[in-house]
């Protein structure tokens, strides 16, 4: 009897280390949310709206709550499966491979260029006299080796990051203080309300398309804690309350006349740091809280195509756990084969990715939102029918 407690206690103790506490679950929307905005989102929406961009970010974080409830809607109810499970379960095989396919190739191709726009922002930030590729080698090689992990390793990884991007975006916060100008922030609503409303439409879909890789972690994987829907919706106000200050403290050290022209406007801002007149030009160690949320995101992307792949090749474990090496190369041969002319991929990224996200991994999410919803409607019928056919024989 002692034996068994002892192994029950054994494999409780190995189960429980490799789920998710609900503060780690969380602590990934922070750093997803965050992930796409170096090198993209806030330089999108500046050339846009410019000094509107606060206002825009507002509405956005509003609007972005359709696609947060939609992501909570469907975890809700995956009845314990991943999403591509789930897609298979709603939709059968077929019709469920193919929106797995468009599902996996979207988020690759966002990860290839996030990845892309990393590699660019440290190149030319942190070692502009390195070769680019000895950068992306770097960061590619610590990415598929953490995917490798299992998702409460990386959870765990993402807490550490929270915590150290909360204190450098406190410690900016106040560093930056003397080089606010209020008049920076008006006149309000100068560029227009099509813009505006344009631009919030933007950071709507760059802050929440993120948050759907979650959609691959299993209920099993995390810990069954009460709150889990209060500490989502929580977590995404505060990381949108945090991106809104951080444009808004962007605005006010650069300027609405100029701030559309950096590439990377929250980074140059930072240039401006001085706390107490004794840390001087640390802005590229403030910065590392971009870094570390594109970070995450890199991985989770990585894990998510992983895990989806896999499922193919599920009874030959040998070649599955290579599976993030060979991602982690196809990328940097892509990367080097077809991002050689930034200023094209600058293009390509303003006019295409939002179609694509929103193709790619919304529409892909709300066909499964509503797959759930008509088969819930199908088991009510399939039951009712039933309770009539028996009524009616007795």
């Amino acid at each position: 009897m002692s034996n068994y407690n002892s192994k029950a206690i054994n494999n409780t103790s190995v189960n429980d280390s490799k789920t998710i506490e609900g503060r780690g679950y969380s602590s990934f929307l922070f750093t997803l949310a965050k992930s796409s905005f170096i090198g993209m989102a806030i330089g999108f929406m500046f050339e846009k709206s410019g000094v509107d961009t606060y206002i825009s970010a507002i509405l956005g974080a509003i609007i972005g709550l359709i696609p947060l409830l939609i992501f909570i809607f469907i975890i809700k109810n995956s009845e314990g499966k991943d999403i591509i499970d789930l897609n298979n379960h709603l939709f059968g095989k077929p019709i469920g491979i193919i929106f797995n396919t468009i599902l996996n190739l979207t988020v690759f191709f966002m990860c290839i260029i996030v990845f892309y726009n990393i590699t660019q922002f440290i190149n030319s930030e942190y070692m502009p006299e390195t070769n680019i590729n000895y950068c992306r080698f770097l960061i590619i090689l610590v990415v598929t080796y953490t995917a490798t992990k299992d998702i409460a390793v990386i959870s765990r990884v993402s807490q550490i990051l929270l915590i150290i991007n909360i204190m450098f975006f406190l410690l900016s916060f106040f560093g930056l203080m003397n080089a606010y100008n209020i008049n920076n922030i008006l006149p309000v609503l100068s560029t227009g309300v099509k813009p505006t409303l344009s631009s919030a439409i933007m950071y709507t879909i760059f802050t929440t398309f993120p948050i759907f890789l979650l959609t691959i972690i299993k209920d099993s994987q995390v810990k069954e804690e009460k709150g889990k829907v209060k500490r989502i919706i929580l977590m995404y106000v505060f990381v949108n309350i945090i991106i809104i200050t951080l444009i808004v403290i962007t605005t006010l050290v650069l300027g609405g006349d100029v701030v559309g022209l950096y590439k990377y406007p929250e980074y140059t801002a930072l240039k401006a740091f001085s706390l107490f007149s004794i840390l001087e030009r640390i802005e590229n160690i403030l910065a590392l809280q971009f870094i570390f949320n594109v970070f995450v995101f890199l991985t989770l992307s990585l894990y998510f195509v992983t895990t989806s792949i896999k499922k193919i090749f599920k009874n030959n474990e040998n070649l599955s756990k290579y599976v993030p090496y060979i991602l982690g190369v196809i990328i940097m041969i892509i990367v080097n084969l077809f991002f050689n002319n930034s200023f094209l991929v600058n293009i390509l990224i303003k006019k295409y990715i939002l179609y694509v996200i929103g193709i790619g991994i919304m529409g892909v999410m709300v066909i499964t939102a509503l797959g759930i919803i008509l088969k819930k409607i199908s088991s009510k019928n399939r039951y009712y029918k039933k309770s009539y056919r028996i009524n009616n024989y007795n």
